[in-house]
């Protein structure tokens, strides 16, 4: 789906093409199907929307994939913090998310939504 040919996303009429640019969101759950659903959106809309954090349980993996898939789609990516919740594939997490790997455990979705940057959506 591109924004940019939507005429409203609330059912009050405010206009999507109105909001601010880019629209700063974070992903809870970005290795589910909501989730990746949410990154094909940002994908087709290069520039309209930024994903400032993103989590998951465990699937680290698939994680680490949409992101790549979404640096390679996305002009001028930055890399959003990343929360998993599983505490025992912690290693592996650090390996692939170095440097914005949030902190272990379920509180780390916490910081990922009270992210420094500005958040307009929470996709949860």
């Amino acid at each position: 789906m591109n924004i940019s040919n939507s005429k409203s996303l609330y059912p009050c009429g405010r206009p999507l093409l109105s909001l601010p640019e880019p629209l700063k969101i974070v992903i809870l759950g970005a290795t589910g199907s909501i989730g990746t659903q949410t990154l094909d959106i940002v994908r087709a809309n290069p520039g309209r929307i930024e994903v400032v954090a993103v989590s998951c349980h465990g699937n680290v993996d698939v994680l680490d994939q949409e992101l790549k898939k979404l640096a390679a789609a996305v002009p001028g990516f930055k890399h959003p913090l990343v929360a998993v919740t599983d505490p025992t594939v912690r290693a592996e997490a650090s390996a692939l998310f170095k440097h914005n790997l949030l902190g272990p455990g379920p509180s780390a979705l916490i910081e990922a939504i009270e992210a420094p940057e500005m958040v307009h959506v929470v996709v949860n």
